[in-house]
């Protein structure tokens, strides 16, 4: 069994050298300072859902949002979908789809083993949170709530809200996205 083995981590910094120097990264301001998480488990998730955003999306955009609602850091990806198959997904699915995150799926021309999103979901039962998966129009939005703790004086939260800018936006053919996935 996995033991949670949180530690200071400034998430920001850290996604950003997961992600690698040649990912095209904007910031914009809406926490500053470190958290107290389980990096390695929290990057496992992080990295599997833009592995399924790249492999399901229609490969034009991802996102990656992170906002902090004490004591929740939420982790938003965020991918452009081919309309007509988000229309056939929402018509089986409705736009509430965190089901198919606990089973295998047919996506693009691959049957799906699926680990990926349970790991998506170990990872923020295991952090005390949760993972949603919505489908809208020509998007697909995976949200991971983990409890986390602000870790020290320095830690300075803008009052960032769901929606509001991305602290993080990489388009999907980054050559470095699948750096260290």
């Amino acid at each position: 069994e996995y033991v949670l083995s949180p530690s200071r981590v400034d998430v920001t910094s850290a996604l950003r050298q997961q992600l690698g120097r040649g990912s095209q990264i904007a910031v914009s301001p809406s926490f500053h300072g470190e958290l107290m998480v389980d990096w390695n488990l929290l990057w496992h998730a992080i990295s599997n859902a833009l592995s399924n955003a790249r492999k399901y999306g229609d490969k034009a955009s991802i996102e990656v949002r992170l906002n902090y609602q004490p004591p929740d850091l939420v982790v938003t990806v965020v991918n452009s979908a081919d309309a007509r198959e988000q229309a056939r997904l929402m018509a089986k699915h409705g736009q509430d789809a965190t089901g198919l995150l606990q089973r295998r799926i047919e996506g693009g021309t691959a049957l799906s083993s699926n680990l990926g999103s349970r790991a998506i979901l170990q990872a923020a039962a295991l952090h005390g949170g949760r993972a949603t998966l919505r489908l809208a129009a020509a998007e697909t939005t995976l949200e991971l709530v983990v409890h986390a703790e602000a870790a020290g004086a320095d830690f300075q939260n803008d009052g960032a809200t769901p929606g509001a800018a991305p602290l993080l936006w990489c388009v999907d053919d980054c050559a470095t996205m699948r750096l260290k996935l």
